[in-house]
């Protein structure tokens, strides 16, 4: 770490754990600024940025410290590896300063600090997020260079520009205890003059390390969210919301799990971690997204939207209430999931967990493939081709109204929003079982309905399809959940033997289930019929229609 000294004004370098007291300098670049260079050959008085370095240096001065330290002339920006040091040590060495000295120098003398604090450029910038935050002492000066108060004194000021609570600016919580989501929140507004260190500025913040690669864009705040991901098991990551479109037309309806800048958390101040959360493991990255084993919420729609897959951010906004925040999520292969509706959150007005489908480990793009500009009507179809692309085959299951699904397997082939199986190119998940239930009323009395329908082959080029209805109560719950985990476990070694003879396990092979009911007869029917639909299939698909039929005017009907 090199420090000038305020005596001689020149550069010295420490090393380790001799590095003495010192004072820092905070403020805003402009114009042509001292670099280390022309400090170190004395070039650097000649400029008029210098006056700066010089001020700093009489208040450690007048505080007793010999030492201060200045971004612009103190690091070697010639050498990358020292740059790449010192930005991921600049939190630390902001920290360990006895004090910061901030120098806004479009504050007039004249000004009320109380309220023109807010216009001043320094509280727009990113990279003086950190070094607000992490010096205990830091006091504020003007354009003139007269002092207009320290940050424990004017916390109702600094705290209402920034949205930073009083508890961190005064070091009396760790930055940990705020979550991910508000601490991105901080740096939403403010502006960086290269796009990578929207990111890098905020390392510290976070406490995690990584390369700089000036030239790689977004990019890099995407490896921020990455590094963050692996420091902090935090959810509310995820709760941002996408900025929205310029051109006036209906923005991106999918988009990968990972903002793209800080500005997509603009929305997320006040948000805290909540006590309770139906997630209770850990998330990683991987080359397939993000892993994480969860149980989603299945959560029914009024409008055309349908079923909901909604992943549950453990989160809620102190202004809402103890609502959960949750995101949509749209399955576009097995396990595998898009953000849906990036522009907004889910707000979970009940209890989340009553409506959690079964915990398994599924994965949420952290980007989308690139998508060329093109007409939103093209844009529009090129996103329903990341849904569809994967699908060879599918089998949708089409309900009479009041009827609803459930407990449909293999989960991980299942598309809630289409309600269909859908196959990937090979014939190992060719079966699919799903729950239906449902109350129909058939002469002013109500029935209740509890069938399942099961498939087997309908993926297969060289087996004849089987399917079957069959009434709940008629079969041995036990032994069905025996099927279905069986078919489960051998599904990846080809077809299971499982498959190959129902009657071991009491499931009939039939069209249709007859329920009496004292008077009322109800039949429940399935048919199946191929169909092409280019909107949820590329290929020729099955559907499956399942109809009731009151027997009052069908005597032909047979009972099973």
């Amino acid at each position: 770490m090199r420090l000038i000294n305020v005596h001689s004004m020149s550069v010295e370098e420490f090393i380790g754990r001799n590095i003495p007291p010192y004072g820092i300098l905070s403020h805003t670049w402009e114009g042509s600024e001292v670099s280390y260079d022309e400090m170190r050959v004395g070039t650097a008085r000649s400029k008029e940025a210098f006056h700066k370095i010089e001020m700093a240096c009489k208040l450690a001065s007048e505080d007793g410290l010999a030492y201060v330290w200045v971004d612009t002339c103190c690091i070697d920006k010639s050498s990358s590896a020292e740059l790449t040091e010192a930005i991921n040590s600049m939190f630390v060495w902001y920290k360990r300063a006895t004090v910061c000295y901030v120098y806004l120098s479009d504050l007039e003398s004249s000004a009320d600090v109380s309220t023109a604090l807010k216009d001043c450029r320094w509280f727009s910038r990113g990279w003086t997020l950190q070094e607000l935050i992490a010096p205990q002492k830091v006091n504020f000066f003007d354009q003139n260079w007269q002092f207009k108060g320290c940050k424990n004194r004017l916390l109702e000021e600094i705290s209402g520009i920034t949205g930073i609570s009083s508890t961190i600016l005064e070091h009396l919580a760790p930055l940990s205890s705020i979550t991910v989501a508000a601490r991105l929140s901080w740096a939403a507004c403010r502006e960086t003059t290269r796009e990578e260190d929207a990111a890098y500025c905020l390392l510290g913040i976070f406490d995690v390390n990584m390369p700089l690669l000036y030239g790689e864009g977004t990019k890099a705040f995407r490896r921020l969210q990455e590094e963050i991901i692996k420091a902090e098991c935090d959810l509310s990551i995820f709760a941002w919301m996408a900025e929205p479109s310029q051109s006036g037309q209906p923005g991106r309806r999918y988009s990968g799990i990972l903002a793209e800048s800080p500005m997509e958390f603009s929305g997320c101040r006040g948000i805290i971690k909540a006590n309770e959360s139906t997630f209770h493991a850990d998330f990683s990255i991987t080359n397939r997204g993000i892993r994480m084993h969860t149980g989603l919420l299945i959560l029914e729609t009024i409008n055309s939207e349908g079923r909901l897959c909604v992943q549950d951010l453990g989160c809620f906004k102190d202004s809402d209430g103890p609502y959960h925040l949750g995101v949509r999520l749209r399955k576009c292969g097995p396990d595998m999931f898009v953000r849906k509706s990036p522009y907004s959150l889910v707000t979970l007005q009940s209890e989340p967990w009553n409506n959690i489908s079964l915990y398994r480990t599924i994965y949420i793009l952290s980007k989308l493939p690139e998508i060329p500009h093109l007409p939103h009507s093209q844009m529009l179809q090129r996103e329903n081709d990341l849904i569809i692309s994967c699908r060879t085959s599918a089998m949708q299951i089409r309900l009479p109204p009041g009827f609803e699904s459930y407990n449909a397997r293999p989960t991980s082939h299942f598309d809630e929003h289409d309600k269909l199986f859908f196959a990937t190119g090979d014939a190992l998940h060719s079966w699919c079982f799903i729950q239906l239930e449902g109350e129909n009323w058939l002469n002013g009395k109500k029935i209740r309905v509890s069938c399942f329908f099961l498939c087997i082959n309908w993926n297969s080029q060289s087996r004849k399809l089987v399917s079957t209805l069959v009434n709940k109560s008629s079969c041995d719950p036990v032994l069905i959940s025996q099927f279905v985990a069986g078919v489960e476990h051998e599904q990846h070694n080809g077809m299971p033997p499982v498959m190959r003879n129902l009657g071991v396990f009491g499931i009939p092979v039939q069209d249709c289930v007859v329920l009496k009911e004292r008077g009322p007869t109800l039949r429940i029917s399935h048919s199946i019929r191929k169909v092409f639909q280019p909107d949820i299939c590329n290929n020729e698909m099955y559907q499956v229609d399942i109809t009731l039929e009151s027997l009052l005017t069908a005597q032909e009907a047979t009972t099973y």
